[in-house]
């Protein structure tokens, strides 16, 4: 059953590559909260994402993000010690789309589980809204999981 637990994330990712390791570090120190990084643009604390899977222990996701390409770009994709790190393009970066995910053989946590941390910075002069489709929530044996994906914030960056 855990074999078909990766085939299902495999599946899932289709065009999605894992990131190298040196794009998955934290964001540079002049990317904190409220500071404007090199070339005027405002950035953020990085947007927890998280999915819940309530008594159920987490085996595999995937996730959207969606948001407005034209004001709002991602810097980076952190992992959290919590999950297996996420899957993801970085042609998801600037497109307005970014999938995540991941699958891990051993079981995970149960309940709310911060899968990520998204840096976003600004390329406009407003803000945009985030919104987080949940794919797929499965748990070890590749059982669905009838639970909910969702974010730290609601607007970026």
């Amino acid at each position: 059953m855990r074999n078909l637990a990766v085939l299902l994330v495999m599946a899932a990712l289709g065009g999605c590559a894992s990131a190298p390791s040196a794009e998955r570090a934290a964001p540079e120190s002049d990317q904190a909260v409220g500071l404007t990084a090199a070339g005027g643009l405002e950035t953020r604390e990085p947007v927890e994402i998280s999915v819940e899977t309530g008594d159920r222990q987490l085996g595999a996701y995937t996730v959207t993000l969606v948001w407005d390409r034209t004001v709002v770009r991602v810097l980076s994709v952190e992992p959290t010690p919590m999950f297996a790190p996420p899957s993801y393009s970085r042609l998801g970066f600037s497109s307005g789309k970014l999938t995540l995910s991941a699958f891990q053989v051993e079981p995970g946590p149960r309940g709310r589980t911060i899968v990520a941390r998204v840096a976003f910075e600004s390329i406009g002069e407003v803000q945009s809204a985030l919104t987080v489709r949940l794919i797929t929530l499965v748990d070890p044996d590749a059982v669905p999981i009838k639970g909910a994906a969702g974010a730290s914030r609601d607007r970026v960056p």
